[in-house]
């Protein structure tokens, strides 16, 4: 009696393992905390450098600075902000120890994605959850793989290759140069949004 009431635990472990891994692991809105702009900061598209590289910025040249998570890339930990540039509205990546955040309580990132692929057109990519915030100049194209980490606004956070990649000055690894960016939940595949999936329970409630 004790074996199948253990089974029976194992299985129902199982099952819920199984529905939370093919939901998004991380979704809602991004707290951001205000921060001074103090010097200057290099920004990448990811937190690491693996990932594609944007640009570096004076503390004039940039404002409204926010950090809404820190992330481990490597041996170093990295902050993921939001600022307001010439260039426009961002969300990047900046080395955590440029960043005066001492007596800040930064929360984790998620570092577990889930898989899913863009479908049969070239997508645009922002930089943001939003078209408030800055469309890149290039797109992301059809079929490429996916990892999404978090969920927002319509919007998911997801990591890719593109191509040419190889041809990046900025790695000596060439192959494990990234991009990550702000893809729209309605262009990408084997992907639902986690907000639609919490619907039919919602309803179930009422």
């Amino acid at each position: 009696m004790k074996s199948f009431g253990l089974i029976l635990f194992l299985m129902i472990m199982l099952a819920a393992h199984s529905a939370f891994a093919d939901t998004a692991l991380s979704y809602g809105e991004l707290e951001p905390v205000r921060l001074e702009e103090t010097k200057r900061l290099a920004f990448r598209t990811g937190p690491g450098t693996k990932y594609t590289e944007l640009f570096s910025l004076d503390p004039a040249r940039m404002y409204n600075l926010f950090i809404l998570q820190e992330e481990k890339g490597g041996t170093v930990h990295w902050g993921h902000v939001e600022f307001k540039c010439y260039k426009g509205l961002y969300r990047a990546y900046t080395g955590l120890h440029d960043l005066e955040v001492d007596e800040i309580i930064v929360p984790n990132a998620n570092q577990e994605g889930v898989y899913a692929y863009v479908g049969g057109l070239d997508i645009a990519a922002y930089a943001g959850p939003g078209q408030e915030y800055v469309c890149y100049d290039w797109a992301v194209p059809c079929w490429t793989d996916l990892t999404i980490y978090h969920e927002e606004n319509g919007y998911v956070l997801a990591d890719f290759v593109l191509p040419g990649a190889e041809e990046q000055p900025f790695s000596y690894h060439h192959e494990l140069m990234l991009t990550r960016a702000w893809l729209r939940i309605e262009d990408i595949e084997n992907y639902t949004s986690v907000h639609d999936r919490q619907e039919p329970a919602a309803q179930e409630d009422e």
